[in-house]
């Protein structure tokens, strides 16, 4: 008996963010390729940098969402979601109860899930923790309590759901599964749940950002040549059009980025993980030293 859950509003509320996000990619990279400075040259980067990341998690909860399916039969229940799966025999599962039965409504805890997309964690007073693997609100989904935890899913037809499940178990299994639960092992979050890594990381990344604001912010004040740089009596030196100093914040984004790949790699072995933190500290360092030097070419202007 294979099941597959509503999936239309997801589909099309996911789908809509996946192309409002790559329009503002876009977008933003034609305004950057212009090479001028401008007010808004901030949010046209924070479009690209922020935006990848989130369309690359878009993307990932359509595919999860449009590969969903629940499979029930005589020995067991079998769950495919993107890259998880789940395979639970029938003796496992002592009985199924209704979201509607429920005291209070049950949702995953913040975190990167839409109306539609229900995907997530939670722990819930007597279901222990719910991985929710569904598309409809609580009242329409259904708990299956499982040793120690609880999947959360959404039939499109809960009576009919229930009413096999009883079936199947009266029937009795005709062969003897294992349980097994598989997810993918994303390093990415791992390294995320890493409160220090975390820190040096958006660090960086706001202090780049904010610089890009900040020439933005200042770029109508400027004259039409400011100093690029300082001889050697500390007077300034090299005029440039203002357009120029945007090469300053992409300098550091650019060993921003650096800095993350390589500590990213490094991270990956724990006994690398020190060096890791010093990488991303030099590159938090980095950019307060320009972040130094522009406020004082544009003193100096």
């Amino acid at each position: 008996m294979i099941i597959k859950p509503p999936k239309a509003q997801g589909i099309i509320i996911g789908s809509f963010l996946f192309v409002l996000l790559l329009f503002g990619i876009i977008f933003g990279i034609l305004q950057l390729a212009s090479g001028e400075i401008r007010p808004l040259l901030g949010l046209w980067t924070s479009l690209i940098i922020l935006g990848l990341p989130i369309l690359l998690m878009v993307s990932y909860r359509l595919y999860g969402l449009i590969s969903a399916r629940y499979v029930l039969d005589r020995d067991g229940f079998y769950l495919q979601w993107g890259f998880s799966s789940e395979q639970i025999p029938i003796s496992a599962i002592e009985n199924i109860e209704r979201g509607d039965t429920l005291p209070s409504r049950i949702r995953p805890k913040l975190g990167f899930w839409w109306p539609g997309c229900v995907v997530g964690h939670k722990v819930v007073e007597g279901f222990g923790g719910v991985e929710f693997f569904a598309t409809t609100s609580s009242k329409d989904q259904m708990i299956i309590p499982l040793e120690g935890r609880s999947l959360a899913i959404s039939p499109p037809d809960v009576d009919a759901f229930h009413q096999a499940f009883l079936d199947f178990v009266r029937l009795g299994a005709l062969e003897e599964i294992s349980i097994k639960s598989i997810r993918p092992d994303f390093f990415s979050a791992r390294l995320w749940a890493d409160s220090g890594a975390r820190f040096l990381i958006l660090t960086g990344l706001t202090l780049t950002l904010s610089l890009l604001g900040y020439l933005a912010f200042r770029v109508t004040g400027l004259p039409d040549q400011v100093p690029f740089g300082f001889d050697l009596a500390g007077q300034p030196d090299t005029l440039v059009p203002p357009s120029q100093l945007i090469l300053l914040p992409i300098v550091g984004g650019f060993f921003w980025f650096v800095d993350l790949i390589v500590g990213v790699w490094l991270y990956r072995q724990e006994r690398d993980r020190t060096i890791s933190y010093i990488i991303w500290i030099v590159g938090v360092i980095l950019t307060v030293l320009l972040w130094g030097a522009v406020i004082q070419l544009l003193r100096a202007a």
